[in-house]
């Protein structure tokens, strides 16, 4: 072989070997869950639940846990918004304004948000959302919004169930799809202290309103990417039956 087609060879063997790698292909965050929002009303960062285009906000103490606690229904706290996936577009109304920014699916941020007067004529402040993003263990992995189901006894897991985790508190929702359209407070428990989490487990001691205590205990599975467990009366993380959810905050 002449050292031009040695060369040549070279060459082309070298371009096929860098065509052949492949580029891991970026996360996308669908835009669901809950989000850390900082604007310019509050000094403080508060949270806003995102689920099937409703959103809640976690008017007191930046908490939704504890705007639950002081008396409020989710559903009528909550309000509808609209996302164009195209332009990545998130509009909803809330406490009479008019609440505009652009959601970012690789980083889970919404930007360039705007909060305008009811009529939209006015500029009245501005917002930065950041999704929660979930990592290895402990809050960082389970805080956020889980859907799925319990079971009674040994029966598989088919009632409605959802978890709301917040640093300070758990708000649970039974018998609705939907968290967000849960309208009866005897639906709505929560956790009477903050849930404890070790690795990739928590457990939880919470209260329906106007209603009786449970407990669960959940371990998150790697490899279903759900989180399951067992709940039980009052105190008792079992006994009562299964539980299985699947996290919103992380795709």
């Amino acid at each position: 072989m002449k050292t031009k087609d040695i060369f040549i060879f070279i060459m082309v063997f070298i371009a096929s070997l860098s065509c052949s790698k492949k580029e891991e292909p970026q996360p996308l965050y669908i835009f669901q869950g809950l989000f850390t929002m900082n604007t310019t009303f509050s000094s403080d960062p508060e949270n806003f639940l995102f689920e099937n285009n409703r959103v809640l906000y976690g008017n007191e103490a930046g908490s939704i846990h504890q705007t639950i606690l002081a008396g409020s229904n989710l559903k009528s706290e909550s309000t509808t918004y609209s996302y164009d996936g195209n332009t990545q577009i998130v509009k909803f109304d809330y406490n009479g304004k008019k609440w505009e920014g652009t959601y970012e699916p690789t980083t889970g941020r919404i930007i360039n948000g705007v909060v305008k007067s009811s009529n939209g004529l006015s500029v009245l402040g501005a917002f930065y959302g950041q999704k929660h993003l979930s990592e290895l263990e402990g809050f960082e992995l389970l805080k956020g919004h889980w859907k799925g189901f319990f079971g009674n006894g040994d029966e598989a897991a088919s009632t409605p169930y959802n978890l709301i985790i917040e640093d300070n508190g758990v708000v649970v929702i039974v018998d609705y799809l939907n968290s967000l359209q849960c309208e009866s407070p005897r639906n709505t428990g929560l956790s009477l202290n903050k849930p404890a989490i070790n690795g990739k487990t928590i457990s939880c001691i919470y209260q329906y309103v106007g209603g009786g205590t449970f407990s669960i205990q959940a371990t998150y599975n790697p490899e279903t990417k759900k989180l399951e467990g067992t709940w039980g009366s009052g105190f008792s993380v079992s006994g009562g039956g299964k539980i299985i959810l699947e996290p919103q905050n992380f795709n």
